[in-house]
């Protein structure tokens, strides 16, 4: 998913240093204000979406890492009080209850930057009461809900618009009170309010907010700006606001309009309160089916975002301090607001019973129309519900396949049940990696994955042992080849130099075969003279014949055995030539099969080192 739709409100996060913790997600009260987004490096952040998100400012409350911010138009303002714009402020009755020391040289720091004029919402406040009765006693009880906040609003009309004909039509304080400036005062300047209240601007940019009101200065914000002067609030003349007002000045407290109605209408009227985040919103989802069933009709549900009321709003300095200086100061107001002109008598006394109140806020309002402070309300559009199959595929991504699996609503991703996770990743706007039990999932298969491998690798290691066994062996019997063939070659050596001495011997052999071949041959030719001799001498040279021709038969088969020894010897030479050089391959040969078997000697000797190393290795992934 992009982030090009997100992000873009009043509320945002800096997403940067999001580490997408779930705090955000875990105390907003609407499902898709926050949108859980996988960035390129596969880490998650959470954003906002403003079309979802009714600045209830929880997030701000609970995002400890300190990445989730708002913005206000405070710049824009003292950029224009700069330029000469003329400029009024109104401010919220919260301000004097959270700055009661400081306040009125708050008004001159503003009034020494060029504010024109100030105006207390307090006097505003009066008039939404005054309205609220009137409406109230005309149409009789009906569980109206009040509406001075933004925050209310916007749940109703973005999420639960079924309540819209509940919601009160009457303007907030602060719209009372530019509509009461503009059209029964005539002050023409541009307003700015000084705000407890993030959403005011919401509620300022509305089509209820008539463009009566240019800026939402908040209290957080308006202080940095007076801090970043360098000076102290003391050398700043003191302003007053100049309008009186009545009991208005108690809204911003915790049950301030109940105390309002009860102050005009009696300890009778019913006003119900549902205050705080996390009373409010599921108090109002329950609201629709119960509140039309009770016996006695409530005139008014009084319904505050902040739990603490106005006085510690979205955006107030005080909102995360645990002090009660604004209780104590509204503690003092409350005294003081109760002797407001509109319930004094002509005689000087005060009024005190609630009837001859409420006749003294009609005589002192008579004045107004009650239309002019009427207003409507946007049925914004609400997404549908995913459908069941959506549900259920959001269900089986995450493994959660059965009852117990739907319902063991950890809360890690946030959301209170898995329901609501369900809902959000068929939403689109989270992720089944958010889900512990998903991940629980994913890593006991990854186990059972990496256990498997150990296994594994617990037989490759027998086996590695084995081999670096039976490489110790083959290099063990290579080495006796070794031996062997290096014998095989000393004798081989050997029988090659017998050979040649033997082809020196036959040599000599020939040699001496043919002298006596010669000798034969000289004999046989003496034989034959001799014969020849004898027969010249007759009788006398018969004896001598005879053993010139036992000579000359004796030098023939000499000469023929020494003729075939010297074919034999020949034939001889010749094998004894060809065994030479067989020989001499031979040498060759087993000279190879040793180079051959050094090689295959080193190469076990590298296979034992590898195969020990793997062994220590797999030994080490077993521990």
């Amino acid at each position: 998913m992009k982030n090009g739709s997100y992000n873009t409100g009043l509320i945002y996060t800096d997403s940067d240093n999001c580490i997408g913790c779930n705090n955000c997600i875990r105390e907003c009260p609407e499902l898709k204000a926050n949108v859980c987004l996988q960035r390129d490096d596969g880490s998650f952040k959470i954003y906002t979406d403003e079309k979802e998100c009714i600045l209830c400012g929880t997030c701000l409350d609970t995002c400890t890492h300190g990445v989730r911010h708002f913005i206000d138009d405070a710049d824009d303002f003292f950029n224009a009080l700069k330029s000469g714009r003329k400029i009024s402020v109104l401010i919220a009755p919260a301000l004097l209850l959270n700055y009661s020391e400081d306040y009125q040289h708050i008004l001159g720091f503003l009034k020494d930057k060029g504010v024109n004029g100030f105006y207390s919402v307090s006097y505003g406040a009066d008039i939404t009461s005054w309205a609220y009765l009137k409406y109230i006693l005309e149409k009789g009880p009906q569980a109206m809900i009040s509406q001075p906040c933004p925050a209310v609003v916007s749940h109703i009309e973005m999420h639960q618009p079924e309540l819209l004909r509940q919601l009160m039509p009457v303007q907030s304080p602060m719209m009372c009170t530019a509509i009461h400036l503009r059209k029964y005062m005539n002050i023409t300047d541009e307003f700015a309010f000084l705000s407890p209240c993030i959403a005011k601007k919401v509620e300022i940019g509305s089509t209820r907010g008539q463009g009566l009101i240019g800026y939402n200065v908040t209290f957080t914000r308006l202080m940095e700006k007076i801090r970043a002067e360098g000076r102290s609030l003391r050398t700043y003349t003191p302003v007053n606001d100049e309008i009186e007002y009545g009991m208005g000045g108690l809204y911003p407290v915790p049950g301030g309009l109940k105390e309002n109605v009860s102050f005009y209408l009696g300890p009778d009227a019913t006003v119900l309160q549902a205050e705080g985040e996390r009373h409010l919103y599921p108090y109002l989802k329950e609201l629709p089916s119960w509140i039309n069933r009770v016996t006695d009709t409530p005139h008014l549900i009084d319904c505050l975002n902040c739990g603490r009321g106005c006085n510690f709003g979205t955006a107030t300095e005080g909102r995360h301090h645990h002090t009660d200086y604004a209780q104590i100061a509204a503690g003092r107001l409350r005294k003081k607001v109760k002797t407001a002109p509109e319930y004094v008598r002509e005689d000087g006394t005060i009024m005190t019973s609630p009837e001859e109140r409420y006749a003294g806020l009609n005589e002192y309002y008579k004045e107004l129309k009650l239309n002019d402070f009427l207003c409507n309300y946007n049925d914004r559009e609400v997404k549908d519900r995913p459908s069941t199959n959506a549900i259920r595929d959001a269900y089986a991504s995450m493994y959660k396949t059965t009852e117990a699996d739907k319902k063991i609503d950890c809360c890690s991703c946030g959301y209170a049940t898995c329901e609501k996770m369900a809902e959000a990743i068929a939403y689109g706007i989270n992720h089944k990696e958010n889900c512990v039990y998903y991940i629980k999932a994913q890593l006991r298969t990854q186990l059972e994955g990496a256990q498997r491998i150990v296994d594994a690798f617990s037989s490759i290691s027998e086996l590695m042992g084995q081999l670096s066994t039976e490489n110790v062996a083959i290099s063990k019997d290579t080495d006796d080849i070794n031996k062997r063939v290096e014998q095989a070659v000393d004798h081989s050596g050997e029988m090659q130099q017998a050979l040649l001495e033997v082809q020196d011997v036959f040599k000599s052999l020939t040699a001496s075969i043919g002298e006596i071949t010669n000798i034969a041959r000289n004999t046989n030719i003496l034989s034959i003279n001799a014969s020849i001799e004898a027969a010249h001498a007759g009788q006398f040279g018969v004896g001598f014949a005879v053993v010139a021709n036992e000579v000359g038969d004796l030098a023939k088969k000499s000469m023929a055995a020494a003729t075939k020894n010297r074919d034999n010897n020949e034939n001889i030479s010749k094998v004894l030539a060809r065994l030479a050089e067989s020989t001499k391959t031979l040498a060759d040969q087993i000279n190879e099969i040793r180079q051959a078997t050094d090689a295959i000697t080193e190469n076990v000797g590298g296979i034992k080192t590898k195969s020990e190393e793997i062994v220590q290795i797999m030994d080490d992934l077993n521990a």
